[in-house]
């Protein structure tokens, strides 16, 4: 492949990764959106029944869910295009540590995991003032 198909893959490849990096992180947004409109459609909305509160929870919290694993999937594959970028540019640019580039996916899966507790900890109480054994 010559200098200049290279450079051509390279751009596509750069192109790739703003797109999926821009996807990745306004899924995140609608996510933080959506859950912050399950928790006041639960807690402070006073015309929902406890079942309908349940079933708003739960659906608010798969609906949340399926959009962080879209944004995880989406950020999987900008790093198949960042370590193309990387490797086209290793002779001329010097590229930071890679431990710096996991700080940034292990504070998405952070978050992620709090989302899913925070869901969980929101079904469970609403289920046990269904059931009568949480006051």
């Amino acid at each position: 492949m010559s200098y200049d198909q290279r450079l051509e893959v390279y751009h596509q490849d750069c192109e790739f990764y703003r797109h999926l990096d821009k996807s990745k992180w306004g899924r995140f947004q609608t996510a933080s959106v959506a859950q912050g409109a399950v928790v006041y459609a639960v807690f402070e909305i006073n015309k929902f029944s406890s079942v309908e509160r349940l079933w708003i929870a739960v659906g608010g919290a798969v609906f949340v869910l399926t959009i962080c694993a879209i944004a995880m999937v989406d950020a999987r594959d900008a790093g198949i295009y960042l370590s193309r970028i990387i490797a086209f540019e290793q002779p001329t640019v010097r590229w930071p540590a890679k431990s710096q580039f996991k700080w940034g996916r292990l504070l998405l899966k952070v978050q992620i995991s709090l989302a899913a507790i925070l869901n969980c900890f929101i079904v469970l109480k609403l289920l046990g003032n269904y059931l009568g054994r949480i006051p």
